[in-house]
């Protein structure tokens, strides 16, 4: 209900102010009284109730994004975790298939006679060179 303040509503809204001050307000002034109120009180709060609404929306639907891009966060980091996890299992593998071809090149050359680091890039880089030449990339 829009109140439209005129000079007579507001003099009516005075006397009844002053004769509910006095006690001398009737039941029926008394609930005229209350009805100007509620209406300027939802007049004046009106504009702020919107608002209010329209920032609650608001903020529903950022913690709303939020929360999906927290689950697509927790998603990607429960597969950086298993990545991870899969790569220290391959790890440990190949360390232990190179201990098993180390163990292997010992017994075949004896201790003395295993390859230094730098003569096993040697070997490589031969290896290569040799690949390409038979592949006919050379």
């Amino acid at each position: 209900m829009t109140l439209e303040w005129t000079s007579e509503i507001e003099e009516r809204f005075t006397e009844l102010r002053l004769r509910e001050m006095g006690g001398q307000l009737t039941a029926v002034e008394q609930a005229e009284l209350y009805a100007q109120l509620a209406t300027v009180a939802e007049e004046s709060t009106a504009p702020w109730l919107s608002r209010v609404e329209k920032e609650q929306a608001d903020l529903e639907n950022m913690l709303s994004s939020e929360q999906t891009r927290n689950r697509e966060l927790m998603a990607l980091f429960n597969q950086q975790a298993l990545l991870i996890a899969d790569s220290k299992r391959w790890l440990a593998e190949f360390e232990q298939r190179y201990a098993a071809v180390h163990m292997q090149l010992n017994a075949v050359y004896g201790e003395e006679d295993v390859p230094t680091a730098e003569e096993k890039m040697i070997l490589k880089l031969a290896l290569k060179r040799h690949r390409r030449m038979v592949e006919g990339e050379w």
